[in-house]
């Protein structure tokens, strides 16, 4: 990668140092998303809910790498906005899931206003569904979490104050540039695990629709281990957001 100074440069030692274990599993994330585009575009069952998934499949993918080069750099404010955007992708890919019907309908969706589905809640709804998750309270904890990230995603007042100014000795300081400090290191981490977590949950998702039985396992499979190592990365995150707030 071509950096234009060292600042960035820098900033990706200084955050990966504390993510390290997070990144591990962004690599594998990356990997696996090559390979379940493919697979499914290989072997798809068929009808236009494939090709959705697909185009949909490889937008989150995208959009997941843009997602961890900008928390890596030490953008995680930014990165914190582009996991919202990878939830919404995430509930239109599961809204549609094995429909036709939603399909053609999202491929023929003219509104400029509106995406499809309508709301973030029928996405959110439709992706636990597909994930076999029916606890409300799980239901309840995506709502927060996108309201949280849509904070950072529309530069909302009661994040920005914590993030945008530091008092220093020698003044007040803009952040202008990646942010290594404690919080800039939060929102990078909590960022990168929750953009992991809606790509394999969109690849668990997508993988219905690959008609081999034993390919769509493996899919399956590599999703639900990286989720669990980052599921095993909680205390890591509770410790870089205690640190963040004692900072504050």
């Amino acid at each position: 990668m071509h950096y234009p100074n060292t600042v960035e440069f820098q900033a990706q030692q200084e955050v990966l140092k504390h993510i390290a274990p997070l990144a591990a599993q962004a690599a594998r994330t990356d990997t696996l998303f090559e390979g379940a585009t493919t697979t499914i575009a290989e072997h798809a069952t068929p009808g236009p809910r494939a090709k959705v998934v697909l185009i949909l499949l490889a937008r989150i993918a995208n959009d997941f790498r843009v997602c961890g080069l900008t928390s890596s750099l030490g953008y995680g404010l930014q990165a914190f906005g582009l996991a919202a955007s990878m939830m919404e992708i995430l509930g239109a890919l599961a809204f549609v899931g094995d429909s036709e019907d939603r399909a053609i309908k999202w491929a023929e969706h003219k509104d400029p206003g509106h995406s499809y589905p309508p709301t973030v809640k029928e996405g959110i709804d439709a992706a636990l569904t597909a994930l076999g998750i029916s606890d409300p309270a799980a239901r309840d904890d995506w709502q927060k979490a996108y309201k949280h990230m849509c904070m950072a995603k529309h530069a909302n007042p009661k994040l920005s104050m914590l993030q945008g100014l530091y008092t220093q000795p020698s003044g007040l300081h803009h952040v202008f540039g990646p942010d290594t400090t404690q919080l800039g290191v939060f929102l990078a981490a909590e960022a990168l695990s929750r953009a992991i977590r809606y790509s394999t949950a969109a690849i668990l998702v997508a993988a219905q629709h690959c008609s081999d039985e034993s390919l769509r396992q493996l899919l399956r499979d590599e999703s639900r281990d990286i989720q669990s190592k980052v599921n095993s990365l909680e205390p890591l995150l509770s410790q870089l957001e205690r640190s963040a707030m004692a900072a504050a």
